[in-house]
Order: structure tokens, then C-alpha cells, then sequence
């Protein structure tokens, strides 16, 4: 029941009076794209939750949470490492166990909703099942949608089926994320 009440909460919380423009017009909890993380928590809190750094920079970092409402269980924001904390990416997860079928399922379900208030000229991509690069063991996989904004920015809609081997739980993820911070991913992160 908690499932079938987080899929109309996400459907709904989508629903727009008027198509979005950007990929600020959404929000995760009460957060979005550009927002100072400080404005949500204290730099105390910050400091002493558990970050994520990728190997090849240290320019931002990811750190997660749990979320304080029911349709997410974890909220993920990757920051930048200075003192201003500004979210460029952010994702809102539902944790799953071993239900990679039945999450893809909710994808297209929420795909189907989301691209109602996308304009026209978002475009719609389908990715395959690939393997997830930070997984050495090549078993943990991906899929899902991503919708791509003129300026590059992204909506990604997708499950992880993580690997046993991993210390990540399966999910569904609705991650919103500027171009600054893919360009910085797929150049920098992982040097």
C-alpha cells in the first residue's frame, strides 16, 4: 500500500499548472537545482554526514539522506565542496530489494506522467541496460529514461539493480542534473 500511495505522490508531484521550462521548476522535498544545501541544514549537519568524493575530483560531493516525507525513503544531492554547498544534481530515491522488474514497471508509469509537462523541445531518450561503471565487478546494472533540455540539462528517471557484491541498495531514482555537472562527471570525476 505504501508503494501504490509514493507512485500517485510522484505522479502528482509533477503535475505542473504550466509546462517547466528548466529543470529548476522541479523539486525534490522542498529542494531544487541551484539552492544552497545551508538553506535545509546546518553546516554542522553537513559537515557530519558521510560524503561520497569520486577519484578524480574533489570538486563536489554527494551526500544522502533520509527523507523527511513518505515519498521518498533517501534524498541524494551532489554539491559543491566549497561553503555554499549549491545543489547541481539531485535525485529522490525509493529503495527496492531484488525487484528490478517491478521497479522498471513504476518507471514507465512515471515517464508516462512526467513528459506531460516537459515542452516540446525536451527530447526523450531510452537507454539500454548497461553495467554501472562504479561496480568493478561488472554486475550491477541500469535503465531507465532520460530527458534532455536544450541547455543539456537532465531528468533521468531509471532503477539500479546493484550487485550483491555492492554496498548500494537496489532503487528507483528520479535524479535531476545540470549540464556543469555531467560535463564535470564525464570529464573529471573519474580521471
Amino acid at each position: 500500500m505504501k508503494i501504490f500511495f509514493i507512485f500517485l505522490f510522484l505522479i502528482f508531484s509533477f503535475q505542473l499548472p504550466t509546462k517547466a521550462d528548466d529543470i529548476r521548476d522541479f523539486k525534490i522535498g522542498d529542494m531544487s537545482i541551484g539552492d544552497s544545501l545551508l538553506s535545509y541544514f546546518s553546516e554542522s549537519f553537513i559537515s557530519n554526514k558521510k560524503k561520497l568524493y569520486y577519484s578524480g575530483s574533489k570538486e563536489f560531493f554527494i551526500i544522502s539522506f533520509k527523507s523527511k516525507d513518505e515519498s521518498y525513503d533517501v534524498i541524494q544531492t551532489s554539491v559543491t565542496n566549497d561553503d555554499k554547498y549549491i545543489i547541481n544534481s539531485i535525485a529522490g530515491k525509493i529503495l527496492y530489494k531484488n525487484e528490478f522488474k517491478k521497479c522498471l514497471k513504476k518507471v514507465d508509469s512515471i515517464v508516462d506522467d512526467l513528459k506531460k509537462t516537459l515542452p516540446e523541445d525536451v527530447e526523450r531518450q531510452n537507454s539500454e541496460l548497461y553495467k554501472m561503471p562504479s561496480d568493478p565487478t561488472g554486475k550491477s546494472v541500469n535503465n531507465g529514461v532520460t530527458f534532455w533540455f536544450p541547455n543539456e540539462d537532465y531528468i533521468a528517471v531509471e532503477c539500479t539493480d546493484w550487485s550483491d557484491e555492492m554496498d548500494y541498495q537496489d532503487n528507483l531514482k528520479i535524479r535531476f542534473t545540470t549540464k556543469f555537472y555531467n560535463d564535470w562527471l564525464l570529464n573529471e570525476a573519474h580521471k
